[in-house]
């Protein structure tokens, strides 16, 4: 026979080693199905996802051919316990900065409330200041009585001779020796340091009255000026009926402002001042005319006299007042 060739003793060996092999096989798949379908299940605990899942387990499903399980009574698995605790217990820190936040928002909030009333009530405060500090347009200027009440004077305070001179601007007398005599004088004696001259308005009519207010008004450099300016136009405005626009003409000229003028002219109380100074002037010195001119020595010169009598009186007063 041929080697490759199997021999008849061989055959029965074969068959018997296929049938071990296949009986093992079956008994492997046969213990492994059983293991699989019927062993006991390595299973990882449900961990609830909430506080009310871990409060109220659901209890699980039950597998083909199986009984459920009884629900647990008062007794919640370890799990349970642990994951309600979990998910009610809080940091340290938590509780902490809540109670820090509420109690400052309330403390911030009344901060801020405190300021927003206080900047409420000082707004008002500042607005009526401001109005105060600052006329309205349309109001008239407020005038200082007291200021506008003392008299202007010319020349040297510490001259030897000091003068006061009182005069009327409707006053005829008065312009002329203004015209004249008090040019002269204002050249030799108070341009030179030697008399010190002080006029005091002594108004003799309405008029002149309304002028000595509007000359009290005018600016202080332009005071003496505006002076003369009435003086050398008295006649244009000092006899008719529109003396008061006339008034206005010269005092613009002077630099005072239309409302200024307004305000002067209509001025109850520079008119009392004025006026009482007429009669401190005539009930204390003696005043009853103008022009009148009274030293400082008493001496009296009354009405429009010839300039060299007059220069005769200052002379003598100089010398008088130099002896001192």
């Amino acid at each position: 026979m041929s080697g490759n060739q199997d021999s008849p003793d061989n055959t029965p060996k074969k068959q018997g080693y296929s049938t071990i092999i296949l009986i093992i096989v079956l008994a492997v798949v046969y213990f492994g199905y059983k293991t699989v379908n019927h062993g006991e299940p390595s299973t990882i605990p449900d961990i609830p996802l909430s506080q009310a899942e871990a409060q109220n387990p659901e209890p699980p499903s039950p597998q083909d051919g199986q009984k459920p399980a009884a629900a647990p009574q008062d007794k919640p698995s370890d799990t349970t316990d642990q994951s309600a605790a979990a998910s009610e217990t809080k940091t340290p820190s938590e509780p902490e900065d809540e109670v820090k936040s509420v109690e400052t928002a309330p403390a911030e909030e009344s901060e801020n409330a405190e300021e927003d009333k206080d900047q409420a009530a000082s707004a008002p405060q500042e607005e009526q200041e401001q109005q105060a500090a600052t006329p309205a347009p349309d109001s008239p200027p407020v005038l200082d009585i007291e200021k506008l009440a003392k008299p202007h004077s010319m020349g040297n305070p510490d001259a030897p001779l000091k003068i006061t001179e009182y005069a009327s601007f409707t006053c005829p007398h008065c312009a002329a020796f203004h015209k004249t005599s008090f040019q002269k004088i204002q050249e030799e004696y108070i341009d030179t340091g030697k008399i010190y001259l002080t006029f005091s308005d002594f108004p003799t009519n309405l008029p002149a009255v309304q002028a000595s207010k509007v000359a009290r008004c005018v600016p202080e450099q332009n005071y003496f000026n505006f002076v003369h300016l009435l003086f050398e136009t008295q006649n244009d405005w000092a006899h008719g009926s529109d003396y008061q626009t006339r008034l206005k003409q010269d005092a613009l000229i002077a630099g005072l402002d239309s409302k200024t003028f307004d305000a002067c002219i209509n001025s109850e109380d520079l008119q009392k001042a004025i006026l009482s100074a007429v009669e401190a002037a005539n009930k204390e010195k003696g005043v009853d005319s103008v022009p009148t001119m009274i030293l400082s020595d008493g001496e009296k010169i009354a009405g429009n006299l010839p300039y060299e009598e007059i220069k005769k009186i200052l002379d003598a007063g100089l010398a008088q007042a130099e002896k001192k």
